[in-house]
């Protein structure tokens, strides 16, 4: 692991190779697996995934997280460099949203965001996932359904542990404030763009940024295909739970 010490003794303020870098916002379980698996795939871009999950230990406190971000950029292989983000990120780090885009603009990133409609769902598939151990599951692969049940009152997930209600808030006021604003180059959506053939977002990608075509290679599917009654054992609850909330139509799906 390096430390800030390291890499301004090491590297410098190193400069961002060229202007066509690019981060992708996401709350995760909305196939930002296979899309940049796919741009991963391209001779030109090297994906780095989420650097600030704690999970990969790649990024601590101690160290500088704008210099980090810097750094893993100058060891890029490739022409561009990409990296994903969960806005929990950000609270782990101690940075707004609103100062990490500043941040992003200032060294020339363009900006992806990959939301889900239904954060529900990406709640269950992020349980089921912890559950089975399987985050990602194979093109070819079968998938076992798992069932689980969900106390509406402590959800433990990304880190925290929080009311369903107040969970699935956070994730609709952090996806709508980065929708409005401007430094958005590309807004998807899951159940749009990415659900039914990822090579859509793919190529919606690529179409915004003027890359060059590339046949990559869908190689994940859905972890969770299944209705959230068909998974979830205290359904009834949930159910009753979100009534006459906005989210409410969430469980139906």
């Amino acid at each position: 692991m390096l430390h800030i010490q390291e890499l301004r003794t090491s590297y410098g303020y190193l400069p961002i190779k060229n202007d066509m870098n690019i981060a992708m916002f996401h709350i995760g379980r909305c196939g930002s697996t296979v899309i940049s698996d796919m741009l991963n795939q391209r001779p030109d871009i090297y994906w780095d995934g989420e650097i600030y999950e704690p999970v990969n230990k790649l990024w601590d406190s101690e160290t500088d997280f704008i210099d980090f971000l810097k750094y893993r950029v100058s060891l890029s292989p490739k022409f561009h460099y990409g990296f994903e983000i969960k806005f929990y990120h950000l609270r782990q780090i101690g940075c707004s949203l609103r100062a990490f885009l500043s941040i992003l603009d200032d060294l020339n990133f363009n900006i992806i965001l990959l939301k889900r409609r239904n954060y529900l769902k990406k709640v269950v598939s992020s349980l089921i996932a912890r559950v089975s151990g399987r985050w990602h599951i194979g093109s070819h692969e079968s998938v076992k359904k798992e069932i689980i049940n969900i106390d509406p009152c402590n959800v433990s997930i990304d880190h925290n542990s929080k009311s369903l209600l107040d969970l699935l808030n956070e994730y609709d006021n952090d996806i709508k404030f980065l929708e409005n604003n401007s430094l958005i180059n590309v807004n998807m959506v899951y159940e749009d763009d990415v659900a039914d053939d990822p090579s859509k977002g793919y190529k919606t990608i690529c179409r915004k940024f003027a890359l060059s075509d590339f046949p990559a290679e869908i190689k994940f599917s859905k972890t969770t295909p299944f209705l959230i009654k068909d998974v979830v054992s205290n359904y009834v609850e949930l159910n009753k739970y979100l009534s006459g909330s906005k989210f409410e139509w969430m469980t139906k799906e």
